[in-house]
């Protein structure tokens, strides 16, 4: 791995680059805390993404039951990671899985996961454990040089993620841009002062509130342009319940359609308390009761006891995908 640093290269070629980038965190927090200046730090993993060497222990491509080639991608993993999860982990963790995916859309249809696909899934879900609990590792250490400091009693943490990712939900072997919540929702951790231990907060965190949150924190202003709200109060005291509509879009590129925009799959949801919506460029509409129905398996998009609350959807999704500044911030009942 190669970083560039202020415009320098710094090479770090046969490093765990997890280990890396922890050591390069905790050196910066050391730096930074001579200073009576704040600082902001943000250590972006690149575990549990697939990477190489490609390991021998690895899951090998397997035939699906039409023919074709599931190959389940793995990170690699430290050899004191290596096979820490063996016992813990019998199943990939969205199996089983919806046996019958005729209500979805045409393009996000699978065949039924058959055994040695499973096994594969397995290994592969072992793996990206593995690689997390070194991420685990170096994120406790960065707590502990923070608290070695003297800067913990005054740093806000947050811990989260860029996406989710199937484990075998509606049949998707792997993978993440398709609209539904096992690829849409991310944990979201967050300590500092005034934050409650154990505290849960059920109002939805959007990735479009980290900037105006951290600004919040830091006690900046905050530009009128940005679409997403402060919510380190509600952090903080709660009281917030969800009031916005969550807008969600996804590019899925068919394997066959790499290297061609004209192939690419373009979706835009929309997600509020107990439902959620989907329309697809290819004229496809997705709709689920999520309070009936929280892993999405019945589609009711197009049923008569729907059709007024789909069309209340569709509008609202229509002036959404829009939006800009305060308009994204509206609250639902002004919609």
């Amino acid at each position: 791995m190669t970083l560039n640093v202020n415009g320098r290269l710094q090479g770090h070629q046969g490093e765990y680059s997890t280990n890396m980038m922890g050591r390069q965190s905790r050196a910066m927090i050391r730096r930074y805390a001579r200073s009576s200046k704040p600082f902001f730090l943000w250590a972006s993993y690149v575990a549990p993404h697939s990477g190489g060497p490609v390991e021998r222990d690895g899951p090998r491509p397997v035939r699906s039951n039409d023919g074709s080639l599931t190959h389940i991608t793995t990170p690699a993993v430290t050899r004191g990671a290596r096979g820490h999860f063996n016992s813990r982990i019998q199943r990939a963790a969205g199996l089983p899985t919806e046996r019958n995916v005729s209500d979805k859309p045409e393009f996000l249809q699978r065949t039924a996961i058959n055994r040695r696909e499973q096994q594969a899934m397995l290994e592969g879900a072992r793996q990206r454990a593995e690689s997390l609990w070194v991420v685990d590792q170096q994120v406790g250490r960065t707590i502990r040089a923070l608290r070695a400091t003297g800067e913990l009693r005054n740093t806000i943490i947050m811990f989260t993620s860029d996406n989710g990712y199937y484990q075998g939900e509606h049949q998707m072997r792997q993978g993440k841009t398709t609209p539904y919540e096992p690829a849409l929702r991310t944990p979201l951790l967050i300590r500092g002062p005034g934050i409650p231990h154990r505290a849960v907060r059920d109002a939805p965190f959007l990735s479009i509130d980290f900037a105006p949150t951290i600004l919040a924190a830091a006690g900046a202003n905050r530009p009128r342009s940005i679409d997403g709200k402060a919510l380190l109060g509600a952090a903080r005291h709660g009281g917030t319940r969800w009031r916005r509509p969550v807008l969600t879009e996804v590019l899925y590129v068919p394997k066959s359609g790499r290297g061609s925009p004209n192939s690419w799959i373009r979706s835009a949801g929309l997600r509020i308390p107990g439902m959620f919506y989907a329309e697809h460029s290819t004229g496809d509409v997705e709709l689920y009761n999520m309070r009936r129905d929280p892993q999405q398996d019945h589609n009711v998009a197009g049923e008569r006891r729907y059709a007024d609350r789909q069309r209340r959807l569709a509008r609202i999704l229509d002036d959404l995908r829009d939006c800009s500044g305060a308009s994204c911030r509206r609250p639902l009942s002004s919609w």
